[in-house]
């Protein structure tokens, strides 16, 4: 087998220099993925993780020395990365090159070892010894109610009827547990466009998190409501446990009229917080 390649991020002075190395220390590297064709996919540096904390990274932009250099380092033809579905490792992929991004950004591409689905999403990381002791599943139709009528206060906070919430659409969904005793957390996002008197678009979109055991009280909530050119959406992606404390961390992904960009959750008791908002890709 390849031995895969580690990055060692070490800071300097006068700036940061990126350079590989096979050790113990290097950090783990973790990237979302998006595919639109089942060969190639392409790779969003989101968190480079060391001894319990997140390093410093450079937001990205195209005229940075520093980020090119760690675009060169990261994306360079050859590298081995391990893909990650459900908190489990599902294949592996090799680099083909960077992405240049649009405005700012830290991107490449890759070349799955297995085929993939046309527009599978999911996690990526450099470390292949990275688990999250959880089940991932579908949601039962009564889960998925569940999460309608929790969804309902945040859409009458959008100016929307209650009842909006039992017709949205549905961006994604799925539940999880860490362990068989533990509660199963149940996550989707939902999206809902209105056409007004004027011709004007809203775009109204909700993401929770909530326990099931619990009821309608979701553990974490985000809302957004605006003209479709200026929309906001975000979905949950996976999750991944970085630190392999047994609890995995929720990522999501907000996209935004021209950009995109990750955060980060993770639980304390009944409630998420947020760990790391990453920089963004795009403009």
């Amino acid at each position: 087998m390849t031995p895969r390649p580690r990055l060692l991020i070490t800071m300097v002075i006068l700036g940061a220099s990126y350079c590989q190395r096979a050790t113990a220390q290097s950090p783990t590297l973790v990237f979302g993925v998006s595919s639109n064709l089942d060969t190639v996919v392409q790779l969003d540096l989101v968190a480079s993780f060391s001894q319990g904390h997140f390093d410093s990274l450079p937001r990205g932009d195209e005229d940075d020395p520093r980020a090119t250099a760690l675009r060169d380092a990261t994306f360079g033809p050859g590298h081995r990365y391990w893909l990650y579905e459900g908190g489990m490792q599902r294949s592996s992929l090799t680099t083909t090159g960077v992405v240049p991004p649009a405005c700012v950004g830290l991107a490449g591409a890759g070349r799955p070892a297995h085929t993939l689905p046309a527009g599978w999403a999911g996690l990526a990381a450099s470390d292949s010894t990275l688990r999250a002791a959880a089940t991932r599943r579908a949601l039962t139709p009564d889960e998925l109610a569940t999460l309608r009528r929790a969804a309902r206060p945040l859409f009458v906070a959008l100016k929307a009827p209650a009842q909006v919430a039992d017709t949205a659409e549905v961006l994604a969904a799925w539940g999880f547990a860490t362990t068989d005793t533990a509660p199963v957390w149940l996550t989707a996002a939902f999206k809902t466009r209105s056409v007004d008197a004027a011709g004007e678009a809203m775009i109204r979109a909700v993401f929770l998190v909530l326990n099931a055991a619990r009821g309608a009280a979701p553990a974490l909530a985000w809302s957004h409501a605006a003209l479709e050119d200026d929309a906001q959406i975000r979905i949950p992606v996976d999750w991944l446990d970085l630190n392999h404390d047994g609890q995995p961390e929720l990522f999501t992904k907000t996209t935004y009229s021209e950009s995109y960009d990750y955060q980060i959750w993770r639980r304390h008791g009944t409630a998420w917080t947020l760990w790391l908002q990453s920089a963004g890709v795009g403009c």
